[in-house]
């Protein structure tokens, strides 16, 4: 087992769970020299099975990665007044567009599928699997790697570097605050602020000896070179492939992020309940003064409004996650975005 094999180009394809991540995005990944992961969040069983065997397929062989979701270890269950106000805020919001308001939210397994979903990685194992929101257990790593896989395991600060076991990760994926999509922390707990991914890489670099993926708003083939030097052994992108041929994004995130410049980032819980960052746009300027903790039952909450905006192709209600990188994503097969990544070039 290589924990992190040798690739012509140092660069991760982040997993992007909700569309983006495809197993055409992953493939062309590897054949642009980098690693893709396919995202396993927010899928039932039967989906990522079949996007599990359509990666192999695709890639044909297991050089690629699955990001999993673990389950709260303290789950958060919004209610009460903060909650009625967040709920009739949403409500208004939706009935002012012609939508229909949120209902109550969908039943939701809180450990997102995660035993089904490790039964189908073991039957069919890629080279490596990552986990998000938290520290897995022992018996799932000792699986895992039974099967040839290198675990790693995303931090946003240093204490959850250090709180990681030894044994329990062969990586850690360091996510600065500039990252698009939620912040992987361990709980719901923390500031909207973050920690700057250079300071944070720093910091983790300093707690712990294992390999580190440097994650955060990454656009350019310098950034990449400095973080390299930084000390990071891979660097990963998110961003910048949200458009590309091979992203499964709907037209209406293509198109925001495409049109949006540098500097329109904001970092918000109004869509899910958990710290993400994307487009700032009139959902969340509207409905972020009484947004609260409370994932992943504001997640559901929020998913009809949202499936309802993508049908209409309104970014103005949509989860638009974007990273600090903004300003240069455009339409291009994923191997051109890449090469322009190349810290060689």
């Amino acid at each position: 087992m290589q924990v992190l094999p040798e690739t012509p180009l140092p660069l991760i394809v982040a997993p992007m769970a909700g569309g983006p991540s495809t197993p055409a995005l992953v493939a062309a990944a590897g054949r642009a020299g980098a690693r893709g992961f396919l995202a396993a969040g927010y899928l039932s069983p039967e989906a990522f099975s079949r996007d599990l065997e359509a990666t192999h397929g695709a890639v044909g062989s297991p050089a690629f990665g699955v990001n999993l979701f673990l389950p709260e270890a303290r789950p958060v269950i919004p209610e009460g007044p903060d909650y009625r106000r967040y709920r009739e805020a949403l409500d208004g919001f939706a009935r002012a567009r012609g939508y229909l308001p949120p209902g109550d939210p969908a039943p939701f397994r809180e450990d997102h599928y995660l035993p089904e979903k490790l039964a189908l990685i073991l039957r069919n194992p890629p080279e490596t699997v990552s986990f998000t929101f938290g520290i897995p257990e022992e018996a799932p790593i000792a699986a895992l790697r039974a099967r040839g896989c290198s675990v790693g395991v995303t931090v946003t600060t240093a204490a959850e570097a250090r709180a990681v076991p030894g044994g329990r990760a062969d990586y850690l994926i360091v996510q600065g605050t500039e990252a698009g999509g939620h912040r992987g922390s361990h709980t719901q707990d923390g500031d909207a602020a973050g920690i700057p991914l250079r300071t944070l890489l720093a910091e983790v670099s300093a707690a712990t000896s294992l390999p580190l993926i440097a994650a955060g708003g990454v656009s350019r083939a310098a950034e990449v070179r400095e973080l390299l030097a930084a000390g990071a052994a891979r660097v990963q992108v998110g961003t910048l492939l949200i458009a590309a041929t091979e992203s499964g994004a709907s037209a209406a995130q293509k198109e925001a992020l495409i049109a949006a410049s540098a500097g329109e980032s904001a970092i918000t819980r109004a869509f899910s309940g958990r710290w993400a960052r994307g487009i700032h746009n009139d959902l969340m300027r509207e409905i972020d003064p009484v947004a609260l903790p409370g994932f992943p039952t504001i997640h559901h909450l929020t998913a009809g409004l949202r499936a309802q905006a993508a049908a209409a192709g309104d970014a103005s209600a949509l989860a638009l996650w974007a990273g600090t990188g903004l300003g240069g994503a455009r339409r291009a097969d994923a191997a051109e975005i890449l090469a322009g990544l190349d810290p060689a070039g």
